[in-house]
């Protein structure tokens, strides 16, 4: 899996709205992967919850400042999703 950047944004979309669209794009990868746990591992569901729940916890710490919305989308898509990080 990867995770890519919204490249297909039209070009008149400024840069606060592009970093909006990345992180917007992360929060649908994330939330998207954390419920595919649950269905594609049913047996996993009680792990898959309380990451959730870790998840959600996490983010309203975070989600006012815009900082660090990237640490928190690198560690849970690539550390704790396993999505494999760009190179280069």
């Amino acid at each position: 899996m990867h995770a890519e950047s919204m490249a297909d944004v039209p070009a008149d979309v400024d840069d606060q709205q592009q970093r909006l669209n990345d992180h917007l794009h992360a929060l649908w990868l994330l939330w998207g992967s954390l419920t595919d746990w649950v269905q594609s591992k049913p047996h996993e569901t009680p792990e898959a919850e309380a990451a959730m729940r870790r998840a959600a916890r996490e983010w309203l710490e975070v989600s006012r400042d815009k900082l660090r919305w990237r640490r928190y989308f690198d560690r849970w898509l690539y550390d704790e999703m396993g999505y494999a990080r760009p190179t280069a």
